[in-house]
């Protein structure tokens, strides 16, 4: 509080929704997907669980006591999720999902985030000890600039249609980038991003 408790607003939070191992990406939108039922809600709220691989879709309702998540679908992944992202129509609706798929088990991904633990230590020893910059985090996990990441993870992005419910692969891959945590179609490609790697990735579809 940098003004002193007098100065501090108050606010008081309680829990709203389901209990999970590790709640990560959310994204909302205002209006009901295509095919749903409109009720009375304030909108949509999507939300990613990490490590028990799933996509949940919330309504999220107003009443006199207070905020309140209603749970509708779940989907399960075969795959490690990280955030996730809304395509919308140009009305503004709903319609599809992007998630990305980290890696392909939970033992694959503490493996190369040990191993970037590791090197960073090392690399950032050595940079002190030679007055230097630490190395660029992609740097961290690849033996070489143009060699691939080092453990291996495979990983991409999923796409979920809001109105079949189904989910697919848009792409899955372990050379180019490592531990892709966000992706999403814009015009005819496909754009990726990882906070553990470097630069973006874009691929034709």
């Amino acid at each position: 509080v940098p003004h002193g408790a007098d100065h501090s607003a108050r606010t008081e939070c309680a829990p709203v929704g389901p209990r999970g191992a590790t709640w990560n990406g959310l994204a909302y939108v205002p209006r009901a997907p295509p095919g749903v039922a409109a009720v009375e809600s304030m909108g949509r709220l999507y939300a990613n669980d990490i490590f028990l691989r799933t996509v949940t879709e919330f309504a999220v309702d107003l009443s006199d006591d207070g905020a309140a998540l209603r749970e509708l679908r779940v989907w399960r992944a075969p795959y490690l999720v990280d955030n996730v992202d809304v395509e919308s129509d140009s009305d503004g609706q709903p319609r599809a999902l992007w998630v990305g798929a980290v890696g392909l088990s939970h033992r694959e991904f503490f493996s190369a985030l040990g191993a970037m633990q590791a090197n960073a230590s090392a690399a950032h020893a050595a940079a002190r000890a030679s007055g230097t910059s630490t190395p660029r985090p992609h740097r961290l996990l690849r033996p070489g600039l143009e060699e691939p990441p080092q453990p291996s993870m495979a990983s991409g992005v999923l796409h979920i249609d809001l109105e079949t419910g189904a989910m697919d692969e848009r792409l899955l891959q372990a050379r180019q980038l490592a531990a892709i945590s966000w992706g999403r179609e814009i015009g005819e490609q496909l754009y990726m991003g990882s906070p553990w790697d470097d630069g973006v990735l874009v691929c034709p579809l």
